[in-house]
C-alpha cells in the first residue's frame, strides 16, 4: 500500500481500493482485535469498501438502523481521513450453493429479496446518510445468492439441483433482467437524474 501511495505516482497514477469486512471500524469485531496495525493500514487506501453482505436482514427498520449505526459512521470515519467511501448494496443472500459444496445445509432464501425492495431500501438509506457512490454486489455471484445478472423467473425454469434462488422465491412474477433494470434506475438516482424515492420507481 505504501509503495502504491508513495512511489507509484512517479510511474503511474492509481486509485487503491480496499475491500473490508462490514465491522472493519469497530474495535470489538474484525481485524482490529487481531492486529492493532490494521486501522492505519486500511486508512492508507484511497477508497474503503465494506462488505455488508450477510450483515443485514430484510426489515425496513433494521436497514434504517444499520444505516444510522454502521454506514453513516463508516462514511464519517472515511471522510475524516480524506478518503472515498464505496459501500455495498446487495439484492439478498443465500449460502445454499456454497454450503452444499461443503456437505452442509443452509436456507435457500435466508435473506429474501422481496422483489427488489431489499436492494432499493439499502440504496435509499445509504443515500439518506450521505453516501454518494455504491458497489452492486454482485453481478454473477451464485454461491452467496447475490447474483444480479439475468436470473430464472420461475423455479420451474431452473435446474432442480443444487437449488438456485429464482425470481419467484418470494411469490412474485418478475422478468429475468429485473435486477439489471433496478440497477439502471438506481444509477439515475445516484447521478441526480431522478429524485430519491423510498419506493422502487419502475415496474416489472
Amino acid at each position: 500500500v505504501q509503495w502504491f501511495a508513495r512511489d507509484a505516482p512517479e510511474l503511474y497514477r492509481v486509485t487503491l481500493l480496499g475491500g473490508v469486512e462490514w465491522s472493519w471500524r469497530q474495535s470489538t469485531h474484525g481485524p482490529v482485535t487481531r492486529d492493532a496495525r490494521w486501522p492505519a493500514t486500511l486508512m492508507a487506501f484511497d477508497v474503503i469498501s465494506p462488505w455488508y453482505v450477510g450483515a443485514l436482514q430484510p426489515s425496513d427498520e433494521k436497514i434504517a438502523k444499520f444505516a444510522d449505526e454502521i454506514v453513516g459512521p463508516d462514511l464519517a470515519a472515511v471522510k475524516a481521513a480524506g478518503k472515498d467511501f464505496l459501500p455495498i448494496v446487495h439484492p439478498g443472500f443465500s449460502w445454499q450453493n456454497l454450503m452444499r459444496q461443503r456437505n452442509l445445509t443452509a436456507n435457500l432464501n435466508s435473506v429474501p429479496r422481496n422483489g427488489g425492495k431489499f436492494w432499493w431500501k439499502q440504496l435509499d438509506e445509504w443515500l439518506r446518510v450521505g453516501v454518494t457512490m455504491v458497489k452492486g454486489a454482485m453481478f454473477d455471484e451464485i454461491d452467496e445468492g447475490t447474483a444480479m445478472f439475468k436470473l430464472a423467473p420461475r423455479r420451474a425454469d431452473a435446474p432442480v439441483e443444487p437449488g438456485f434462488v429464482t425470481l419467484d422465491a418470494d411469490g412474485l412474477t418478475l422478468p429475468s433482467d429485473w435486477y439489471l433494470r433496478l440497477v439502471g434506475a438506481g444509477t439515475k438516482v445516484l447521478r441526480g437524474l431522478q429524485p430519491r424515492t423510498a419506493e422502487i420507481p419502475i415496474r416489472p
